[in-house]
C-alpha cells in the first residue's frame, strides 16, 4: 500500500483514526524501503494530530505508531550510528526523517494530554493523563538525541515543552512516580518523568558536539541507569560549583553550569540539578579500568568508546574549561585535506605512499614511495577549501555550505593548509561540528605544525600487522617523540618498524595520548 490511511465517510474522504484500521494499515507497510514508509509515517500522523479524535484513541494510536518507530530507530539509526566507520552524511536523511517523527509523536501525545486536561467532568476536575505526559517527554528527548546525533541545532520549543512538562508535573506531585509507556521491540518501559528529564538534561550537558559520531547514543543509553545518581533539587547557594547545573523552568534553553549563573537572577522558576554522585561513580569506574580491574556491569559503553567516553563525560559535567587564548575573528581560507595518507602525501613533497607487505624477495630495500609523476591518486589528495570564521592560537573554526562535498567527522585527523605557503602543512583533528540546512561548521585544534612523514609496521604478527603503514613523528618542546598512525596499529609495547628518509629504527610502543576513530597518537622508546 503506497498511500495513506483514508477513511470514506458521506461528508468525503478523511484520515482513517480507527485503532484497529491503523494498525492494519501499519502492518501492510513495505518497512524494507525506508524512505518510502518513514515518508508516509510522517504524512500519516501529521494528519492525525489535525484530526479531532478523543484522548485515549489518541494516545491508543501514538502505540501503534511507536512500533515503527522503534523499529527503524533500533535498526537503522543505532544500528547505523555504532558502526564507527559510518558518517552523518551517509544517514543525514534517515536521521532527519525519524527526528521529524520524534516530533510529531511527541506533539500526538501533547495533544492526548490537553484534550483530557480540558475535558469537563461531573465534578470538573480532569484527571491529569501523566502516561501521555511522560510520552512527549520521552519523544522530545529522542528528538534532542538525534539533533544531536546529526550534529544539528536543537530545534525551537524543544526544551520549553520539556520544562513545561517537568514543571506541571512537579506541581501537581507525580514526577517521581513510575509509570509504563511503550519502548522498544514491542515492550514496554517503566520511568517515571523525573528520570526522563534527568537523562536526557545530563546527554544534552556532555557537549554531544564534540563526541564522535554515534557515542551520544551510547551516553543516553547509559544514563538510562546512572540518571537517578543525579538529583533536582531546590534553588540554593552553593559553595563549590562544580558539578551543579541551573534549571529555568519558564525558558526554552537547557540547564546551564551554576559557575555561569548569577544568584541574582534566581527565581521561584529555577531548579538546580547535583550531577556530584554520579561524578564520583564515573571516577570510580576510571580508576577501575585505570587498573584493568573489572567495571561495573551497569556500565553499557562499548570497549571501542568506554575510556574516552567517561573521561568525555566527567570533564563536559564539571567546571567548564578556561580558553587561556581568546578566538579572534578573522577572514580567509585554508586548504582541507582529510585522513592519513592525504596528509603523507604533502608532507612528503607529493609523494604518496604505496602499501606493500614485505616479500619473501631477497631485496634488501622495500620501495615505499610511489614516483612524484604519478597523478592517478593525486586526485584523491586534492584539497577542499573552507572559510575561516575564527581562529585561536590552538586552532580554527572553519564553515563551508558545499552539500556535494563529504562531511567531516569529529575525531578525524586533517592536513591544514593557510594557502599562503603551498608547502606549509599542519596536522589537526576535528574536535567538533554543526551542521545545519547544508552548511558544515567545524571546529579544529592543531596538534602539530613540524610533522615528519615515516613508514610504520609492527616487527611481528599477522601479514596485515606487519603490512607498511604512512604515519608521522612529532616532537615536542621538550624533545619527547612521539607517532600518529593509523587507528588499530597502537599496542602497548608493540615492537615496531619505523622508517624514517633512509633510516630504519626499531621502537616500542609506550604510552597512548590519544585515540581517536582515525587514529592512535602514541609515545614510543627505542628498541
Amino acid at each position: 500500500m503506497s498511500q495513506l490511511p483514508i477513511r470514506k465517510t458521506a461528508d468525503g474522504d478523511e484520515i482513517e483514526t480507527r485503532p484497529l484500521y491503523i494498525e492494519e494499515w501499519l502492518d501492510s507497510l513495505p518497512y524494507i524501503d525506508f524512505n518510502k514508509t518513514s515518508a508516509l509515517l510522517y504524512e500519516a500522523l501529521v494528519a492525525t494530530n489535525k484530526a479531532t479524535i478523543k484522548s485515549a484513541t489518541r494516545i491508543e494510536l501514538a502505540e501503534l505508531y511507536n512500533r515503527p518507530y522503534q523499529y527503524y530507530v533500533e535498526s537503522q539509526i543505532k544500528a547505523g550510528a555504532h558502526h564507527t566507520l559510518q558518517t552523518i552524511d551517509a544517514m543525514q536523511n534517515q536521521v532527519s526523517q525519524m527526528k521529524q517523527i520524534a516530533v510529531a509523536l511527541s506533539f500526538a501525545c501533547k495533544l492526548a494530554f490537553d484534550t483530557a486536561l480540558n475535558k469537563k467532568t461531573l465534578w470538573k476536575q480532569a484527571k491529569p493523563p501523566v502516561e501521555a505526559m511522560l510520552m512527549s517527554m520521552n519523544y522530545l528527548s529522542h528528538a534532542l538525541v538525534l539533533s544531536f546525533l546529526e550534529y544539528a541545532p536543537v530545534p525551537k520549543k524543544v526544551w520549553q515543552q520539556l520544562n513545561f512538562i517537568y514543571s506541571f508535573a512537579e506541581s501537581i506531585g507525580c514526577h517521581k512516580k513510575t509509570y509504563s509507556i511503550p519502548g522498544a521491540n514491542n515492550k514496554n518501559i517503566n520511568t517515571s518523568i523525573d528520570h526522563t528529564f534527568k537523562k536526557i538534561i545530563m546527554a544534552s550537558l556532555v557537549d554531544p558536539h564534540h563526541l564522535p559520531f554515534g557515542a551520544i547514543w551510547e551516553v543516553y543509553d547509559q544514563l538510562d541507569s546512572w540518571a537517578d545518581h543525579t538529583q533536582i533539587i531546590p534553588m540554593r547557594v552553593e559553595p563549590n560549583t562544580t558539578g551543579y547545573f541551573v534549571i529555568d523552568l519558564k525558558s526554552d534553553d537547557k540547564p546551564m553550569p551554576l559557575v555561569k549563573f548569577s544568584p541574582d537572577n534566581s527565581n521561584e522558576n529555577n531548579r538546580l540539578l547535583d550531577s556530584i554522585p554520579l561524578q564520583n561513580l564515573i571516577q570510580k569506574q576510571m580508576d577501575l579500568l585505570q587498573m584493568e580491574q573489572p567495571i561495573d556491569k551497569s556500565i553499557v559503553l562499548s570497549p571501542f568508546y568506554a575510556k574516552s567516553l567517561l573521561s568525555h563525560m566527567l570533564k563536559a559535567w564539571g567546571l567548564p574549561p578556561k580558553r587561556y587564548f581568546p578566538r579572534k575573528v578573522k577572514s580567509g581560507h585554508l586548504n582541507i585535506v582529510t585522513g592519513i595518507s592525504a596528509i603523507y602525501y604533502y608532507l612528503n613533497n607529493g609523494n604518496a605512499f604505496r602499501s606493500n607487505i614485505a616479500s619473501e624477495s631477497n631485496d634488501d630495500e622495500i620501495d615505499v614511495l610511489e614516483s612524484p609523476t604519478e597523478t592517478a591518486s593525486q586526485v584523491n589528495y586534492i584539497p577542499e577549501i573552507w572559510r575561516v570564521i575564527d581562529e585561536g592560537s590552538g586552532g580554527y573554526a572553519i564553515i563551508r555550505d558545499d552539500k556535494t562535498k563529504k562531511a567531516v567527522r569529529v575525531g578525524d585527523l586533517v592536513g591544514i593548509n593557510n594557502s599562503v605557503d603551498e608547502n606549509n602543512w599542519s596536522i589537526g583533528v576535528v574536535r567538533w561540528l554543526m551542521l545545519s540546512r547544508g552548511i558544515h561548521k567545524v571546529g579544529l585544534q592543531i596538534i602539530t605544525e613540524t610533522a615528519q612523514p615515516i613508514v610504520l609496521c609492527a616487527s611481528t604478527g599477522s601479514q596485515a600487522d606487519r603490512e607498511l603503514r604512512p604515519a608521522f613523528m612529532i616532537e615536542d618542546k621538550s624533545k619527547q617523540r612521539s607517532i600518529i598512525a593509523e587507528k588499530g596499529l597502537y599496542l602497548s609495547n608493540r615492537e615496531m618498524e619505523m622508517t624514517s628518509g633512509d633510516q630504519q629504527e626499531l621502537i616500542v610502543a609506550d604510552n597512548l595520548n590519544e585515540s581517536s576513530i582515525s587514529y592512535d597518537f602514541f609515545k614510543y622508546k627505542m628498541k
